[in-house]
Parts: structure tokens; C-alpha cells; sequence
């Protein structure tokens, strides 16, 4: 859970300060890429409270890679594909209801804290414009408004781990793998969301990965 330490200590210092806490208040746009974008969607996407997700991911890591495939071939990942998603629909479910909740399911919340998740073209691992799913409309690049679990398995499909993720809810289905392979900074992504920036004074981002 190394990569959710900054956040994870800002949140506590401000529930010990105020008494509890509210990510909308405190962070107005969270970006990740494989685990990071499991643990920008768990907090700022579900609303989970930072204990609820250090648990949830905990839990989710420990059965996910727990269980490692009897035979591996060259693009398939060493970890069975399948148990990530019953997995990720299972948390989605228990936050919110329904393990289909979209991405953009509060997009026109204006004060809503933001999410980014990064995946690559499974074709071109190897270009410079990765595949960003949004929780709002954003000003390029923009992917389908997918079901969460579905993002974050795209977003975590590294090659060496698991399988890629086929999303089709666009036009053209479009085969799918972790933003770490090509996008493992997505920094600069995020600071050029100009619109973005310019319509919301950001004093606060989050970028996990």
C-alpha cells in the first residue's frame, strides 16, 4: 500500500484535525495507473473512507495473487484475468449497489474530486498518448464512460500479470493493457489538462502510480 502513503497520511492528519474527512474537500483530482488507479477509484471515485480501502485493497491483492495460473502462455499473464474482475465487480457492488456504476456517475457534481486511469493501446505499448478514462468530460483522449471494475482491470492489465482487457463500449472494441507499460509517469498527462486547470483552481492533486 506504499503508493497510497502520501495520501493516506494527508487524509488522517485531516480527520484528526477536524474529526473526519471529506476527499471532495481536500483533493480535487486523483490520476493513477494500475494500482494507483485501483486506489484513486476506490477513494475518490467510491468513496471509500482511507481504512475501508486499505482493507478492500489488501484483501483484493492477497486473493487476486494468491492464485497464480497451472500454465502461463506468451500474453496471457501469470495471473488468472478472471479473478481480478469477479474481484473488482465485488468491491464496486459493495460500495455503491451495482458492480456495473460508471465512471461518469457524478460527472456533472461540480465540487466532485476527479478521477484519471491510465491504460495503454495493447497495439502500441509502445507510443506516448495513452488511454484515459475520465470521471468527466474531459478535454481530449477521452474514453468511454465504462463501468469502474472494467477500468481498473484495463488500467492493471500489465502484460507480465494479466491478460488485456477488450473495451467495447465505444465504436471500435479496442484491446487494452496497463498504463505502466507505456505510461508508467502519467504527470505530465495530468498537468495538461488545461481545461481543467483553468476552470478549477487545482490547489490540490493526487497522482498515483
Amino acid at each position: 500500500m506504499s503508493r497510497s502513503l502520501p495520501i493516506d497520511w494527508a487524509l488522517k492528519r485531516v480527520r484528526a484535525i477536524c474529526g473526519c474527512f471529506n476527499i471532495d474537500e481536500v483533493c480535487q483530482l486523483m490520476a493513477g495507473t494500475g494500482t494507483g488507479a485501483l486506489i484513486a477509484c476506490m477513494i475518490a471515485l467510491l468513496g471509500m473512507d482511507i481504512d475501508e480501502a486499505i482493507i478492500a485493497y489488501s484483501c483484493l491483492i492477497e486473493r487476486v495473487f494468491s492464485d497464480k495460473k497451472m500454465i502461463s502462455t506468451s500474453g496471457s499473464g501469470t495471473y488468472k484475468a478472471n479473478r481480478l474482475e469477479d474481484e473488482l465487480k465485488a468491491m464496486v457492488r459493495g460500495a455503491t449497489g451495482d458492480e456495473n456504476t460508471r465512471m461518469m456517475m457524478q460527472a456533472e457534481a461540480k465540487e466532485k474530486c476527479r478521477v484519471m486511469v491510465f491504460a495503454m493501446s495493447a497495439h502500441s505499448m509502445t507510443a506516448s498518448t495513452p488511454r484515459i478514462f475520465r470521471s468527466y468530460q474531459g478535454p481530449n483522449n477521452q474514453m468511454p464512460d465504462c463501468p469502474v471494475w472494467q477500468v481498473i482491470r484495463a488500467s492493471m492489465a500489465h502484460p507480465e500479470l494479466f491478460k488485456s482487457m477488450t473495451i467495447d463500449d465505444g465504436v471500435v472494441p479496442e484491446s487494452l493493457v496497463g498504463g505502466d507499460v507505456g505510461c508508467s509517469n502519467p504527470t505530465r498527462h495530468v498537468l495538461a489538462e488545461d481545461t481543467l486547470a483553468r476552470s478549477r483552481y487545482l490547489n490540490h492533486v493526487e497522482i498515483l502510480f
